[in-house]
């Protein structure tokens, strides 16, 4: 989603030359953006939810098990390394107490919040290149230069490396 939003700023100013914020910006912007999201609705969800609608027939079941903000299919997570600038808490603590065996609901449930989701081609390239392991049934990092907080995942999928600066 980010690289479509980027897509659609890039292509708004090579065609106007220029970056004014006005409402008919906003409007050009949005109609750019939308036109490259290809799978929007790819469980027909609006048709699924206006059949039905006058007599409050929905599958809610059914809606709950296809719709995933995450497509699992080519989607993997992986914890990244990351100490709070505040608490100074490091989540390599909780990935020690899953390797070790003393996690509980509420480790999980803290990991949430170090979690980056990747495509599934990268995660396998990032498990070769030594970058990220395995902790069970987690995908982990590795490496320190991995994850930079505030940027993200310093890798351009080919094994190599952006260097000091973000492209």
């Amino acid at each position: 989603m980010l690289r479509k939003a980027a897509d659609a700023t890039a292509e708004l100013l090579r065609t106007r030359g220029e970056l004014r914020l006005d409402p008919e910006f906003y409007t050009d912007y949005f109609t750019a953006y939308y036109r490259r999201i290809n799978t929007f609705d790819a469980a027909n969800f609006q048709e699924r939810l206006v059949h039905g609608a006058e007599e409050f027939s929905f599958a809610f079941r059914s809606f709950a098990d296809e719709f995933r903000i995450v497509d699992e299919r080519v989607h993997e997570s992986v914890v990244v390394w990351y100490t709070d600038p505040v608490t100074g808490f490091d989540s390599r603590t909780l990935i020690e107490e899953i390797r070790c065996g003393r996690d509980t609901y509420k480790t999980w449930r803290m990991l949430q919040r170090y979690v980056v989701t990747l495509y599934r081609s990268e995660v396998e390239q990032l498990a070769r290149s030594g970058y990220i392991e395995r902790c069970g049934s987690l995908w982990v990092q590795a490496i320190e230069q991995l994850y930079v907080p505030g940027v993200g995942v310093q890798f351009d999928g080919q094994g190599s490396w952006f260097g000091d600066f973000v492209v």
